[in-house]
């Protein structure tokens, strides 16, 4: 068998409707780290509000956070840790020439 890479979004699918993770999918994705696959949230939230869940799980891989601008291994230091912000003057910039663009601002 070869190693696989399972990424894992929460909210909507590993989440169930209480927002928790049910014995069952930590069952099921427990035994497939277990047999050596990478088990890896990937998801929008932020690091404080996943990592509990990563926790949960008992992962041991890195976690995508902020839709991939944020990944990192909670509880750990890991040499290919990154973190890509946009500046606050892009940001407002973005926002000032949106409705030129068509960009819809929700």
């Amino acid at each position: 068998m070869s190693r696989k890479l399972i990424g894992i979004d929460l909210d909507g699918t590993t989440l169930n409707e209480k927002s928790q993770v049910s014995e069952r999918t930590r069952h099921i994705l427990q035994a497939a780290q277990n047999e050596g696959h990478i088990i890896s949230i990937i998801t929008g939230r932020p690091a404080r509000l996943s990592t509990d869940i990563y926790d949960t799980l008992g992962l041991k891989s890195p976690m995508i956070n902020f839709n991939g601008a944020l990944g990192h291994k909670p509880h750990q230091v890991w040499d290919r840790e990154y973190s890509h912000q946009v500046s606050r003057e892009i940001a407002f910039d973005l926002l000032e020439v949106a409705p030129d663009l068509n960009i819809e601002r929700v």
